[in-house]
């Protein structure tokens, strides 16, 4: 759960930055900080729904 809301408060910290100079780095961290809290709350939800119990512990280990 500490790995989700530190990756949703980069999304929201990047989100205040206006201006930019040099924006290639910026770009970058919002696009890692956004996947990985995407990812994150993905694997989240599938451990806690139905879905970790339909598919089997194997198949969703294996993916």
């Amino acid at each position: 759960i500490c790995s989700q809301v530190l990756s949703l408060l980069a999304v929201i910290c990047e989100e205040i930055v206006e201006d930019c100079i040099k924006c290639g780095g910026l770009y970058f961290f919002e696009f890692t900080s956004c996947s990985a809290f995407l990812l994150s709350l993905l694997i989240l939800c599938v451990y806690c729904t139905d879905v970790y119990e339909t598919f089997r512990e194997d198949k969703v280990q294996r993916v």
